[in-house]
């Protein structure tokens, strides 16, 4: 809810650093809510990254530190990550990577257009299907 209500005060603020007479909401205004958007939204996708990729290491490290110290076994289970952070961890990595390599393939195509946000659908598309057959091949 915290999350929501930041990205909601910051998209206000960007409105609001403007500095122009709020005659309606013109194009140039509503192109720069766009691009605030749009960069709290990777912004946000990315720092979970860093924060799930973090918290991964430092568990693995905690576990090791465990098992050296002859910790019961059980104890150790209940202090393992659970598969879902793992998941969500690479859903993010395949979802970054897929918009990156959209966001190549679209600057070798100048004019955009209609075209670019199909190209970026289909890496996105694309990488969430690798994410997909990764998970598959991770659960059997």
């Amino acid at each position: 809810m915290k999350r929501i209500i930041i990205t909601s005060i910051f998209g206000i603020l960007s409105l609001s650093a403007y500095s122009q007479p709020l005659e309606g909401l013109n194009k140039e205004m509503m192109v720069e809510l766009e691009r605030s958007i749009i960069l709290l939204v990777f912004l946000f996708m990315i720092s979970s990254l860093i924060l799930s990729l973090m918290r991964m290491i430092l568990d693995n490290r905690l576990k090791n530190k465990m098992i050296e110290k002859g910790v019961p076994v059980e104890v150790i289970a209940n202090m393992l990550p659970k598969k879902s952070e793992l998941t969500s961890t690479a859903k993010y990595f395949c979802i970054l990577t897929a918009i990156c390599v959209g966001l190549l393939l679209i600057s070798f195509f100048p004019p955009l257009g209609l075209h670019s946000a199909a190209i970026m659908g289909f890496c996105i598309a694309t990488g969430l299907l690798g994410y997909y057959f990764w998970s598959q091949k991770i659960s059997k």
